[in-house]
């Protein structure tokens, strides 16, 4: 839509289904052609609004394009986040069985020494 300040116009651009921005400069064309009454002005106006159309399409094409950008960057720091999950999971697993097996074999030579001091 358009909005009138400081006898400027500016154009609020809005999007459809299709990401595009639409309907700002046929929704206010009419009634700016009853408030300018001269086609110079209504050249103008229609000029700034297809000029305000483009500036808004590609600042929603570069917010896009940042939004993907950075789905993706959370998208990967999500993935490599998980990898080191599993990674420690199996770190700890293995570091469990490893102190199993020490203390194992901590009591079988602790035996072994009771044995030869024994006899």
């Amino acid at each position: 839509s358009l909005a009138q300040s400081d006898g400027a116009w500016r154009v609020v651009a809005q999007e459809d289904d299709d990401g595009e921005a639409t309907g700002a400069m046929e929704a206010c064309q009419a009634e700016a052609r009853g408030e300018h009454g001269d086609s110079a002005s209504q050249a103008q106006f229609d000029a700034l609004v297809r000029e305000n159309l483009a500036i808004a399409n590609t600042l929603i094409g570069r917010l896009r394009a940042d939004k993907a950008r950075l789905a993706a960057k959370v998208r990967a720091v999500t993935q490599e986040r998980d990898a080191l999950l599993e990674d420690r999971s199996a770190l700890e697993e293995e570091n469990s069985r490893l102190a199993d097996e020490n203390l194992e074999k901590e009591e079988q030579l602790a035996r072994l020494l009771s044995r030869r001091c024994g006899a």
